[in-house]
């Protein structure tokens, strides 16, 4: 907040808020499942240029983790980048991944749907 002192008896703040973009992101269309115990970043949430920085977190019954940073703009907004790390596998096929960003009281989310497929080595059966 930006405050002048008018007079004696007068201040006045200005507070500036912006609502940040949201967009999440699968790493590729496909994923390819890679030897066993290979974390890769399988999607990304991204709130940009929001003041004061909105909040990334992940709904999802998938074993895996974030990796979060947050940059303040020369604006002074910030853009916040949440990467959802995982190890891909037959079993994370068609999963849901869901991303929340909250920013103040409201909540944004947007979802995608794992397709994994299988390369190499890799041993890979889909059930139906």
């Amino acid at each position: 907040c930006l405050c002048v002192l008018l007079s004696v008896l007068l201040c006045v703040c200005v507070c500036v808020q912006a609502r940040p973009m949201i967009q999440m992101s699968l790493s590729t269309p496909t994923i390819v499942a890679g030897p066993a115990n290979l974390k890769m970043t399988v999607a990304s949430c991204l709130s940009a240029n929001g003041k004061p920085p909105g909040v990334i977190t992940w709904d999802t019954s998938l074993d895996g983790e974030a990796s979060d940073s947050e940059v303040r703009n020369s604006d002074g907004t910030f853009t916040v980048r949440s990467d959802y790390m995982m190890i891909p596998t037959q079993q994370t096929h068609n999963q849901k991944l869901t991303c929340i960003t909250t920013y103040h009281n409201e909540r944004f989310s947007e979802s995608v749907t794992l397709n994994i497929q299988c390369k190499g080595n890799v041993f890979c059966f889909f059930l139906s």
